[in-house]
């Protein structure tokens, strides 16, 4: 696979220009916490009409909140009463016959049932999904270029770690983001009593002290080539939770970085088979310099947008999330709101003194 470092604009993306499809961005396919109601999913529902020009679009009604910098047609699929609910599965049916797929950002079992149903082909499968996610394959593959880890499939055995030392997190086999990352160092037997009463599919991982940062990638098998468009320093609450990240220009990537990434991407290349789409690989670089890849997030991820709507504009911006209303500043891009906390997620103007 030929490895390029470009910061790609949306209007060069050739999956991005199909006005037969209808485009759909959702999170939930990432929640594996099913019985926890996350209002979040309600705003980036509506993020997805910032890097599409003249496409059908699934949003909720908020969506008439946001000045988009693009013009769409948008299908709107109303609130209800549970954010647990899938876009997919509040759309009217009936739609789906003005089209002839569907491009899912991120895959959804619902979505899944209703192409089959429809009879309509859909761009990526739940069931790829979580095939092209599953960290233990992914870990096997990274061999040395990720941190030390072992399965563990039982409460003592993960229990084990928390007696022996500090400095380990647990981790969810298909887990997504800080929520399903506990870290031994503060947590009760109680907590990780009820991780193992919702799975047995655990692992643990070896603390790397350094900074968090993250590629965002585009897979295009039919050309034999994957690229880099961009270069992200997450930040990280509490050493698990993302809350946004600084886009930085790739040129700040040191050479011997940017070799082991590609190593790193072409390692990933056993697990991805005929994948075409966005990815996102996570890596800590430590106080030495060194490079350690945590895992790939095999969809579009929290910062694909943000990044693909920063390289539009030609600019390197912050993008942080759950900013109150009364701290939006006037020239903030508010891209997403959150109607029930009342904040917002905007692209900002780094600072002079960042």
């Amino acid at each position: 696979m030929n490895i390029e470092w470009r910061p790609l604009k949306s209007h060069e993306i050739s999956l991005l220009q199909s006005p037969e499809s209808l485009y759909v961005f959702d999170l939930r396919g990432t929640n594996v916490l099913t019985s926890i109601k996350i209002p979040d999913f309600w705003k980036y529902e509506n993020i997805f009409p910032w890097i599409l020009q003249n496409q059908h679009v699934v949003v909720n009604e908020d969506y008439a909140r946001l000045t988009y910098s693009n013009s769409n047609r948008y299908v709107i699929a109303r609130k209800n009463d549970d954010p647990r609910i899938s876009l997919m599965e509040r759309l009217d049916s009936t739609i789906l016959r003005d089209f002839s797929a569907i491009w899912m950002g991120i895959p959804n079992s619902a979505a899944d049932l209703l192409a089959q149903k429809n009879n309509i082909p859909i761009s990526f499968s739940f069931t790829d999904f979580q095939d092209y996610n599953d960290k233990y394959k992914q870990k096997e593959l990274f061999g040395d270029l990720t941190p030390d880890w072992k399965k563990v499939h039982s409460e003592s055995a993960a229990t084990s770690y928390l007696a022996k030392d500090s400095s380990w997190f647990l981790k969810r086999r298909h887990g997504s983001g800080g929520w399903h990352v506990l870290n031994l160092a503060s947590i009760t037997l109680e907590d990780i009593r009820l991780a193992f009463s919702r799975s047995t599919d655990w692992f643990v991982e070896k603390k790397v002290v350094g900074k968090v940062y993250s590629i965002q990638c585009l897979r295009l098998p039919n050309e034999n080539k994957t690229f880099v468009f961009g270069l992200v320093n997450q930040l990280i609450e509490e050493g698990t939770h993302f809350i946004g990240g600084r886009i930085l220009p790739m040129s700040d990537m040191e050479n011997h970085l940017r070799e082991q990434i590609e190593q790193a991407i072409n390692k990933l290349e056993g697990l991805l088979k005929n994948y075409e789409g966005f990815y996102g690989i996570d890596f800590i670089v430590d106080d030495a310099k060194q490079l350690c890849v945590l895992e790939a997030n095999v969809r579009m991820t929290a910062m694909t947008i943000p990044v693909l709507v920063a390289n539009n504009l030609n600019k390197h911006l912050d993008f942080l999330e759950d900013i109150k209303k009364n701290k939006i500043a006037a020239d903030d891009i508010v891209v997403a709101e959150d109607l029930v906390r009342m904040t917002a997620d905007v692209l900002r103007k780094p600072s002079k003194s960042s």
